[in-house]
């Protein structure tokens, strides 16, 4: 038999996570290589930034990089609410390597309203997330992210509303692994 890697996601799991664990990996590219490996794929982050507006530099880990910033348009924002709550400002910003052209550290901000049942007034909800990736590697030919750390902020505020601020931290790593190819 011959083996084949396959590439796994190693992260530490907490209870509070779980929902945005899922919404992190949404919102983020992915590519799937002989339906096996997940990572960063540059191809559909450039995408995802390709109306984005350069503006400035910042060094990010010793990595002189130039930041795009794409803030959602009103039709998308429109599009993507829903009949309880309606999204008002999304942003996502990347921090790519001058040296490179690969994404450092990606941030993500989204600020929505969520209609009570009560005539107490709407709650705010605003998430931010940040992430460092790291540790590129080629993968069939694409320079694959396999590490990184990701910060991720949940804001709850508004009338009646029990004001709190959640923080969660998480590392993740994919590793290749060896598994024999079934015949």
């Amino acid at each position: 038999m011959s083996a084949c890697p396959r590439y796994v996601i190693h992260a530490p799991h907490t209870p509070l996570w779980t929902g945005l664990e899922k919404e992190f990996l949404r919102r983020l590219p992915t590519k799937t290589t002989n339906s096996n490996s997940r990572g960063l794929d540059p191809r559909s982050t450039a995408n995802l930034f390709i109306d984005a507006v350069c503006i400035g530099e910042k060094i990010i880990n010793d990595e002189d990089c130039f930041i795009l910033k794409l803030d959602a348009n009103q039709a998308l924002l429109e599009a993507q609410s829903g009949p309880k709550y309606e999204i008002i400002h999304h942003t996502v910003w990347g921090y790519f390597s001058q040296r490179s052209g690969l994404l450092v550290k990606f941030e993500d901000s989204r600020l929505l309203t969520v209609k009570t049942s009560k005539d107490d007034g709407d709650v705010f909800w605003e998430t931010s997330m940040e992430s460092v990736i790291e540790d590129y590697k080629y993968v069939d030919g694409v320079n694959i992210a396999h590490s990184g750390k990701t910060f991720v902020t949940v804001f709850r505020y508004g009338e009646q509303s029990a004001n709190h601020k959640r923080e969660l931290e998480e590392s993740w790593k994919i590793e290749e692994e060896r598994v024999p190819q079934l015949a």
